[in-house]
């Protein structure tokens, strides 16, 4: 049976509302005051990008109603968010090509702060690479890596290290990472890494291993990239 108009209404309503408290400005947190100068001062020693690819703000509020009802509590993000030395803002991942953002186009936004077409990973409209995170991290002097629950080079991770016309040249990506000097690369995707590759990665200090046990077992005081 479906729901009267006032119904959906009222659905829709309650949806907008749960989103704008948790984006909108001070409905967020009655208490909420000025963060004083010393909380937020110093430089930071690293800096983890955290991606969970596909959330978008309505996610955000449904995943926090849902444990609410199912578990009771919060989500951890919304805890993150909540708390008043955390710094917030937003940013877009519009694609330059479509309505709708790839992974890739949504990466490259993070990974170089330009719009790209989607389906392409930090090159403009005219296929010049831009410049992607990693690369500017390491001028900087920092070690850097990527950690993945999917390929590691898949178009996500690949936004922040890699500069192809099309997000599919995972070999071609694999072999940036290794150019690049990409420190930590954690992730599936082992046949787009050939034998001459991975021995080429292994010519340059890397560290090759392909299970949970094999890592833990890795001298962590040598300070050499896996």
């Amino acid at each position: 049976m479906s729901r009267s108009p006032s119904t959906s209404r009222r659905n829709f309503l309650r949806s907008s509302l749960l989103t704008t408290a948790v984006f909108g400005a001070p409905t967020v947190q009655a208490d909420d005051r000025p963060r004083e100068a010393s909380e937020n001062s110093g430089r930071a020693k690293n800096v983890i990008f955290m991606v969970s690819d596909g959330m978008n703000h309505g996610a955000l509020s449904l995943a926090n109603e849902f444990r609410g009802l199912v578990e009771g509590g919060k989500t951890e993000w919304l805890k993150l968010y909540r708390e008043r030395n955390v710094v917030r803002s937003l940013v877009e991942t519009f694609s330059a090509s479509s309505i709708v953002t790839d992974s890739a186009a949504a990466a490259s936004a993070w990974g170089s702060g330009r719009r790209v077409a989607n389906g392409t990973l930090n090159v403009d409209d005219k296929e010049t690479p831009l410049t992607p995170l990693h690369l500017k991290v390491q001028a900087a002097g920092k070690r850097t890596g990527l950690v993945t629950t999917a390929t590691i080079t898949h178009a996500t991770p690949a936004g922040f290290a890699a500069n192809v016309n099309n997000r599919g040249k995972e070999a071609e990506i694999a072999q940036q990472y290794l150019d690049r000097r990409v420190d930590v690369l954690l992730g599936g995707g082992r046949k787009n890494f050939s034998p001459e590759l991975l021995a080429a990665y292994t010519a340059a200090g890397y560290d090759i291993v392909e299970n949970r046990d094999a890592l833990l077992k890795l001298d962590n005081s040598a300070l050499k990239p896996v």
